[in-house]
């Protein structure tokens, strides 16, 4: 990126930081932590609000103007408030990229399986698109990732980055199958989707990825949480270790070929 990019880019940033005031509004509007220009933004300007805290307060060791003190004090509270935002996010940040990295060198991993509004299994409901003779392909990708998989081939493996939209998405790819999780831990990996490649489109392929990913967040992000508890973190495994186990009997049973 050249510098003119990004001193727009960055522009654009504090011009919203500026501007709002509801703290999703503020979220929603900020980078997101998959792109690389995050970091340098987020520093940038927490640095940049930390400078309007200093002025404010500033401002109002030397006010005497009642109606103006009460203004800088609203403001000055207005300004912690979106500091706060931007250092959880940046804390947060910090966490997923630590976890992201450390996932890429754990091998073994839990799997949990991502759930519909209705509690069904999202992968149970995927096998029925899928055709038999390609069973052994999800099962194969399944066993990889819960015995000994690291992403170090990209014919087999890789996080997908080319769409902004996937960002925080890997998949495993065997013969014309896609199986496609995130990260919850180091060693626990969210399984959102398995289907089979349409290899004349792969606009679609991508857009179906995209659905089932916004359709899991609210989960995925409830899980986040819940397996920061080491009991409800292995409730959680043994719970779909089972859905693991019933999952292969419904493969081996109906596969063919």
């Amino acid at each position: 990126m050249d510098n003119k990019k990004r001193e727009q880019l960055h522009n654009q940033y504090f011009e919203a930081i500026k501007q709002l005031q509801d703290k999703q509004d503020i979220i929603d509007n900020m980078p997101k932590p998959e792109y690389d220009s995050f970091f340098e933004i987020m520093l940038g300007l927490i640095e940049f609000i930390e400078k309007e805290i200093v002025e404010t307060n500033q401002l109002l060791a030397t006010e005497k103007d009642e109606e103006l003190i009460y203004y800088f004090k609203d403001d000055l509270e207005i300004w912690k408030f979106k500091l706060n935002i931007c250092k959880e996010l940046l804390k947060e940040a910090k966490e997923a990229k630590k976890t992201e990295e450390l996932a890429s060198v754990t091998p073994q991993k839990n799997l949990i399986f991502a759930k519909t509004s209705s509690e069904n299994i999202y992968l149970e409901k995927d096998l029925k698109d899928i055709p038999e003779e390609y069973y052994d392909s999800v099962s194969e990708s399944l066993e990889q990732l819960k015995n000994g998989y690291i992403e170090n081939n990209e014919e087999k493996g890789k996080s997908l980055k080319s769409n902004k939209k996937l960002l925080g998405l890997h998949e495993i790819k065997p013969f014309k199958v896609r199986v496609a999780y995130r990260n919850l831990s180091p060693d626990t990996v969210f399984i959102i989707i398995a289907k089979m490649k349409k290899s004349d489109n792969d606009k679609k392929d991508r857009e179906e990825m995209i659905v089932r990913k916004s359709r899991t967040d609210i989960e995925f992000q409830r899980l986040k949480q819940e397996i920061l508890d080491p009991e409800k973190k292995q409730a959680l495994i043994e719970e779909h270790q089972q859905i693991y186990n019933k999952l292969f009997k419904q493969i081996k049973e109906n596969r063919r070929g």
